[in-house]
């Protein structure tokens, strides 16, 4: 085949050559190969010249005649040949074209699917399968596709959405853990899952808690990181924390024209919330509270007294001054009862509208 590769084909077929012409037979196709083959390419031509010559001018002209017409033949066998080629090369097009339309194929909907709950990890003698596994799928192939909210594509292979969490998936899994900060062990889990709808910007619902490694850094908002959350206590315990708290205090900076945020306590592990002086099992110890104080633009303090009016209009459903001065207060999402209190005066409620309590118009 006149392919332009000199593979093993070619060397055998130039050793025939040299051993036919008296040359070294060792395959490679030198000077002296080259030399020789000219020489003999010459001489059939030459002896043609020759033979034509010598016959008589009737019998060369019908030769050439018939030459002729033989050769307009075989250009017409050639035309037909480049003809099926045309047609070889129109059936590669549609196979190409086939293949690009099954590379498109990936499925990236995860909203059309249903949200894990549990831990999804692979076994191979007994495959994790769910509507949930297809969530995962897909919501990999989105953040492979498509990138996270700030536009970075994770790097590994794309998932058929099957719904098994195969030995594919974990791979997946893996390496979107690696490239995340998590723990890449291929289990699917609450930290994974919390991370990956941070990624994918879905809002939490109010009563999904969190679980970050006590390293993370991750900025859940404009004005907050999972670091501001982390338990005082200096111990590299998880972080629990429900994501949902930190959209409404993000929601609320807005809303009173904070610049800036300190938090003075999030998440609390039991012994911490002990030692602080809280019950071991409050809010804090749920990831469910934030002591907090907010800043204007100009970097004076935001009086809790309207906080407690703005928080209230947004839903917090545990609101309550914890200082004399009115700089922080505590904040929850609680998701039974309600607490709208002033710990100045002990830690009962002592309102149902701070609007009145604190004599603030509307």
């Amino acid at each position: 085949n006149v392919d332009g590769y000199y593979g093993n084909a070619s060397k055998t077929a130039c050793i025939a050559f040299q051993k036919k012409y008296g040359l070294t037979q060792d395959g490679k196709f030198g000077s002296a190969s080259l030399s020789k083959m000219k020489e003999m390419l010459k001489k059939p031509t030459t002896a043609t010249k020759k033979t034509t010559t010598t016959t008589k001018k009737k019998t060369t002209t019908t030769t050439k005649k018939k030459t002729t017409t033989t050769k307009k033949k075989t250009t017409t066998t050639k035309k037909k040949t480049t003809t099926t080629k045309k047609k070889t090369t129109t059936t590669k097009k549609s196979t190409t074209t086939t293949k690009k339309a099954t590379t498109t194929t990936y499925d990236t909907n995860f909203k059309s699917y249903t949200v894990p709950t549990r831990n999804l990890s692979y076994n191979s003698s007994s495959i994790m399968t769910g509507n949930d596994v297809k969530w995962f799928q897909s919501a990999i192939n989105y953040l492979i596709i498509k990138g996270d909210k700030d536009g970075n594509k994770l790097s590994t292979s794309k998932l058929t959405v099957n719904g098994s969490y195969n030995s594919a998936s974990k791979t997946a899994c893996i390496a979107f853990q690696k490239k995340y900060g998590l723990d890449a062990d291929g289990i699917f889990g609450p930290a994974s899952l919390s991370k990956m709808k941070l990624l994918l910007n879905i809002t939490p619902v109010s009563s999904e808690v969190t679980y970050f490694n006590s390293n993370d850094t991750t900025q859940l908002t404009k004005h907050f990181k999972v670091s501001e959350f982390r338990c005082k206590c200096g111990g590299s315990h998880q972080t629990k924390l429900n994501v949902a708290l930190v959209y409404k205090l993000e929601e609320l900076m807005g809303v009173i024209g904070a610049d800036k945020a300190i938090v003075s306590s999030g998440y609390r592990c039991s012994k911490h919330d002990i030692n602080v002086g809280g019950s071991g099992s409050g809010q804090h110890t749920y990831g469910n509270a934030v002591d907090i104080c907010f800043y204007d633009k100009n970097g004076k303090v935001i009086s809790t007294k309207i906080v407690s009016c703005r928080a209230q209009d947004l839903g917090f459903t545990g609101i309550a001054n914890i200082n004399k001065n009115y700089t922080y207060i505590h904040l929850d999402v609680r998701t039974s009862g309600k607490y709208y209190g002033n710990e100045i005066y002990g830690y009962n409620t002592v309102t149902n509208d701070f609007y009145a309590y604190y004599g603030i118009s509307r």
